[in-house]
């Protein structure tokens, strides 16, 4: 559940970027209308503009260096084209809705695509010649293949991507990105061995050092003195065996 709830703010970004852009006309960047009923019901979009403020106080507060990226970055670089007279900015998104755990990635895919329909349908009602276009790829859930899609993904000129979802596919993608100035957006990499000071991925999540005092913690005070550890032979694993065997 709170890694679909980080999908969803990390969705929130694809808004914020329209406001990041520097744009030819004097469109009005005004509160979508809602339709309310009777009494004090919240609307529907409420959870996902709420989730918009939140990423733009965060980054602004946190991400000083990736909002600069976006300030001074050629729109070209995104990934935009124009068709029509409408400019289209492509995001990539790195997920896995096969292989193991496939129904996380299942239900972050719908909540992203839920995000891409209102993102588009707010644009439309402004009458702005902006369009978003989520570019999705399974990753399997794999380290190599998850590179093989990013790989694919700068191809197509997108330097944005949303995703991955692990930190073993985060740390074999993260170089590359890194040398490509490709801005990646996971949503649920925690190892504590990826929290690198001005690279190119930004975490949603905390990383595992609070999780590992917290079950060291709790282990302590349930009387456990010995313990018989088993994890995943991954970055992600290793890193929260050694940070709770040293809590």
């Amino acid at each position: 559940f709170l890694i679909d709830h980080y999908l969803v703010i990390s969705a929130g970004l694809i808004w914020s970027i329209k406001f990041l852009i520097p744009t030819n006309n004097n469109e009005c960047i005004s509160k979508p209308v809602m339709n309310r009923k009777s009494g004090f019901k919240i609307p529907k979009r409420m959870p996902f503009i709420a989730s918009i403020i939140a990423i733009v106080i965060i980054s602004s507060i946190l991400l000083n260096s990736a909002f600069e990226f976006l300030f001074h970055v050629n729109p070209n670089v995104l990934g935009s084209v124009s068709n029509n007279n409408t400019k289209v900015i492509k995001i990539g998104a790195l997920l896995g809705w096969t292989g193991i755990s496939s129904q996380r990635g299942e239900s972050q895919k719908a909540a992203m695509e839920i995000a891409e329909k209102e993102v588009n349908d707010y644009f439309s009602h402004i009458n702005s010649s902006t369009r978003i276009e989520l570019i999705f790829d399974d990753t399997q859930r794999k380290p190599n293949v998850a590179l093989e899609k990013l790989k694919s993904l700068k191809h197509e000129g997108i330097r944005i991507v949303i995703g991955p979802q692990t930190s073993a596919e985060v740390n074999i993608t993260k170089d590359y990105a890194n040398q490509n100035k490709i801005l990646l957006i996971s949503h649920s990499s925690t190892a504590m061995s990826l929290a690198i000071l001005n690279d190119n991925v930004f975490r949603l999540v905390r990383n595992d050092s609070i999780q590992a005092d917290a079950l060291a913690k709790q282990m302590w005070k349930d009387g456990v003195r010995i313990a018989v550890p088993i994890w995943r032979n991954d970055i992600w694993g290793k890193d929260l065996h050694n940070l709770t065997k040293n809590k």
